[in-house]
């Protein structure tokens, strides 16, 4: 150590002098609330706080102020303003068990992680209760330039979970994928002061804990993008524990992004744990789903059957929505949901193979959804069965095909409503009405659209329009 430094005076900020402080007092678990929830910026800030606007600051801190601890907290800080006045803070580091000094913004921005300004993000309104693996979650205003973007600040509850964080934002900032929560940076208060804050991607729409989805051809979509995400984790070998409802969010109708990377390893991190014979800290930071799935092979591929049972879960809801007619005439095994399209849960078994190596990967999952994309169809005309499970339907309705199995429908084909009712159709007729969609579906070019004669042989195949927009009749 250099002799020089020891008498050198530690360089602490507002927040580094309040944090010492109230370590100094023991009311340090009020730090992080005050300097976030109730946006204190120093102790004379408290002080003010406490003097003029008290009923404000237990307003924007309910779980505090409704505490039996609340007014013996509230006699311990008035005292801590008090000896504000008259301590000498260069003393209060050496109240630190550890290293006077921590290292969290030179750790975050050697691995190229951007820090913000306390002072640039705004919390609004809390949004979820403190979770292990997310904190005190809150919706904010960023302030960027001149623009104030709607974001979600997230800050610590404790040590462990202080480590967490730091992790995530190492891990997020190297992740840039269009189906991948957007990381904006994090918040370190001082070189004293224990916290960690981050800033991310807000979702108005919240998770897909909370929501519900909307139609089958949505289940695959999810499904698609879920997987597309999930495959540049595997290019990248970063191993995501818990592929599970609370960290799918919605960013719109039509499009789910994946988070919780606090619950993510790489894949030699995990190789080197089961050299050592030691990974039982991985299973701290894995998040189970809804029906009690965890991750059962710390792999990529076990990943894999988590997002199975995620993507079943989803069309098991579509499936709760299906009329006890439908019951009765197809019963089911219980593990697969009724209205998931053949293909799709064809490969859901397969990823929830015994054998992890017979698993497909990531890649291969993406490719065979692409091909097993619904068939969206319109009808033609309208027509009214008087068959028990056959659909009645008007011209111009749409209708979403689940399955062109018909050895499994008794030769029909099962399909949804725009709406949400399923029911079945005739093969024949299902047949009949792609060809004639797709005949309605074929763009006219501009050309055409002042010439009826013209139009008329171009629909009877006899005009051709070429790039240079020539008009070729065909004899005949």
């Amino acid at each position: 150590m250099d002799p020089s430094s020891a008498n050198q005076v530690p360089q602490l900020n507002d927040y580094d002098k309040f944090y010492l402080l109230m370590l100094k007092w023991r009311v340090i678990r009020l730090f992080n609330p005050l300097c976030y929830a109730a946006n204190v910026t120093s102790v004379e800030d408290l002080e003010r706080q406490v003097t003029t606007n008290l009923e404000e600051l237990r307003r924007k801190l309910p779980s505090w102020s409704l505490s039996p601890s609340f007014k013996e907290d509230l006699e311990t800080i008035k005292k801590l303003i008090e000896d504000s006045k008259t301590v000498k803070y260069e003393d209060l580091p050496s109240l630190l068990v550890r290293d006077p000094e921590n290292s969290y913004k030179e750790e975050l921005e050697a691995a190229g992680v951007h820090i913000i300004q306390k002072d640039h993000v705004s919390p609004q309104a809390k949004i979820a209760l403190g979770r292990p693996y997310s904190g005190d979650v809150y919706y904010a205003q960023w302030t960027q330039h001149h623009d104030k973007i709607d974001v979600v600040l997230r800050y610590d509850l404790g040590p462990a979970q202080r480590e967490l964080f730091i992790r995530e934002a190492k891990i997020m900032t190297g992740l840039h994928h269009e189906y991948i929560m957007k990381f904006y940076g994090a918040v370190i208060l001082g070189s004293y002061a224990d916290s960690v804050g981050l800033v991310v991607e807000l979702f108005s729409q919240g998770n897909l804990e909370e929501f519900r989805v909307p139609s089958l051809f949505h289940a695959w979509l999810y499904a698609s993008q879920l997987s597309s995400a999930l495959e540049y984790l595997e290019q990248k070998e970063l191993v995501h524990t818990s592929v599970v409802e609370p960290f799918v969010y919605i960013s719109s109708l039509e499009k789910i992004s994946i988070g919780g990377f606090m619950c993510c390893y790489y894949k030699d991190e995990i190789d080197k744990r089961r050299e050592s014979g030691y990974q039982g800290d991985l299973l701290l930071s894995a998040v189970t789903g809804h029906q009690g799935h965890r991750l059962d092979d710390f792999s990529l591929k076990g990943v894999v059957a988590m997002f199975s049972h995620l993507v079943i879960s989803m069309f098991r809801y579509l499936d709760s929505h299906r009329s006890s007619q439908l019951l009765e005439l197809f019963p089911r095994d219980k593990k697969w949901p009724l209205v998931c399209p053949s293909g799709v849960a064809s490969l859901l078994e397969q990823c929830l193979a015994e054998d992890v190596n017979d698993r497909p990967t990531f890649q291969e999952i993406v490719q065979i959804l692409a091909k097993e994309r619904p068939v969206k169809l319109c009808f033609t005309m309208s027509h009214s069965s008087a068959e028990p499970c056959e659909l009645s339907h008007e011209e111009g309705e749409k209708i979403w095909v689940i399955s062109q199995d018909t050895t499994r429908y008794h030769g029909m084909w099962f399909v949804k409503k725009r709406m949400g009712m399923q029911d079945f159709l005739k093969a024949k007729r299902l047949l009949k009405l792609m060809m004639m969609t797709k005949f309605r579906m074929k763009s006219e070019p501009v050309e055409l659209k002042q010439n009826w004669h013209t139009k008329l042989l171009y629909w009877k195949g006899k005009v051709k329009v070429c790039r240079a927009r020539l008009l070729i009749i065909w004899p005949g």
